[in-house]
């Protein structure tokens, strides 16, 4: 009976410190909360592609991490990148209950190609840029056989291997799917080609594909280029942006390389012991 008497005090203090514990790291994570509160960016359009010479109009939406209005900040700032990343116009927006109106004019300078806005506000800055609002849309004298590009792309990493994952879909201007298209995919950094494939987009005009990277390391002249393997003047360039990691399902063969059983070097040869994985 001492035993048991024993043995239920035991529990009753192991309970008791535990939900001390628990209350303990909830009012830490509320005060967190308060003190650090996640800001959440949103942007729509009123087109999703334009001209060169038209009026890029938005709305813009700043919300708190319980998808309240944010009042917090009373700006934030939009900025638009050509497909080399470099800035092209920004603006500042004010803010009234979350909610803000503004307008980009693209200039008839502008070159055919993908841009992307990214906007974000100064509280924002404070968690990085995965926290910004990103999206690349066409600018160009757009035709019927213009190309919309919609991609994710992410880095994997495993013990002996670094990849670009990129999954990708291809549409027209009507949102018709480019499906069972082949392609020619480069990975570029600047002028300085890092690897290519030959591939064939699915019939609802998607790709998975991995990248090879090597040593080389993500900078804002990475993009990749997408060309028409049975006419080369249709070709779209795509800036690299990262977003989080994940494992993909296909390869990536590096230019000149061998592809068996897994992914080779420029000068590694199938079944060679001196083959080095990239």
């Amino acid at each position: 009976m001492k035993k048991l008497t024993l043995l239920f005090i035991l529990l009753s203090i192991f309970t008791g410190a535990k939900a001390q514990l628990t209350q303990s790291l909830n009012n830490k994570i509320d005060y967190a909360s308060k003190q650090l509160p996640i800001e959440k960016l949103y942007l729509s359009f009123d087109k999703p592609f334009y001209s060169v010479g038209d009026t890029l109009w938005f709305k813009s939406v700043l919300l708190n991490a319980d998808y309240s209005a944010s009042s917090r900040t009373d700006k934030i700032y939009v900025e638009l990148y050509n497909d080399s990343l470099s800035l092209i116009d920004n603006r500042t927006i004010a803010l009234n209950n979350g909610l803000g109106y503004g307008d980009i004019a693209l200039s008839k300078r502008l070159t055919e190609g993908t841009y992307t806005i990214r906007a974000y506000s100064n509280w924002q800055q404070n968690f990085g840029d995965d926290y910004f609002f990103q999206k690349s849309f066409y600018i160009g004298n757009a035709g019927e056989k213009t190309w919309l590009l919609n991609s994710l792309q992410e880095i994997s990493s495993t013990v002996n291997n670094r990849t670009l994952d990129l999954k990708l879909r291809i549409t027209n201007l009507k949102n018709q799917a480019i499906g069972l298209k082949d392609i020619e995919v480069q990975l570029m950094n600047g002028s300085r080609r890092i690897a290519k494939a030959d591939l064939q987009t699915k019939l609802d005009g998607t790709l998975d594909t991995k990248i090879p990277l090597g040593d080389n390391k993500i900078n804002p002249n990475f993009n990749i280029i997408i060309i028409d393997k049975k006419n080369k003047a249709q070709k779209s360039i795509l800036p690299v942006k990262i977003l989080k990691q994940e494992t993909l399902d296909l390869q990536f063969m590096p230019e000149g390389g061998y592809m068996v059983n897994g992914i080779f070097g420029k000068n590694c040869k199938p079944k060679s012991r001196s083959c080095c994985r990239i």
